[in-house]
């Protein structure tokens, strides 16, 4: 069983790598909590319950067996670790995907409104991301410029 956890700012193709990529896991994603008749509907007081459904998604796909992919920014260790801890406990191989991108680019084509500044931010978390050395894991990066 493969759990596969996107790291990336907004506006970086996370969506669109998961769709292409691994179109038949399982997607757990806090944007789909924002998603009413077809629109995005960003809450910024939702936030934590939007995360928690997702979390709860995981943990289902993971207790049915089923691949799955979590495409959320995962720009720090505390948001990683959930989906991390959850995924191992259930045996699952665990692989992260950092999907990089011009930063300008993903501040004008993300779908969410994150500004420029926001989006700088997210890089400096991403670029600064210590993942645990006795974790076991694979990496990739991929580019969607």
């Amino acid at each position: 069983m493969q759990a596969v956890i996107l790291i990336g700012v907004s506006g970086s193709g996370k969506s669109t790598y998961a769709r292409n990529n691994y179109p038949e896991f399982i997607k757990c994603s806090a944007d789909d909590y924002f998603m009413i008749d077809g629109k995005y509907n960003f809450n910024f007081a939702k936030l934590g319950e939007a995360h928690g459904e997702c979390l709860k998604k995981f943990i289902l796909a993971c207790q049915n067996k089923q691949n799955v992919i979590v495409d959320n920014t995962n720009t720090s260790i505390e948001e990683i670790a959930p989906y991390f801890q959850v995924a191992r406990a259930y045996g699952y191989d665990v692989t992260f995907v950092m999907i990089n991108c011009d930063i300008d680019k993903c501040a004008e084509r993300n779908l969410h409104g994150v500004g420029l500044n926001s989006v700088k931010t997210m890089r400096a978390r991403i670029n600064n991301l210590k993942l645990p050395k006795y974790w076991k894991f694979e990496l990739k990066e991929v580019d969607s410029n």
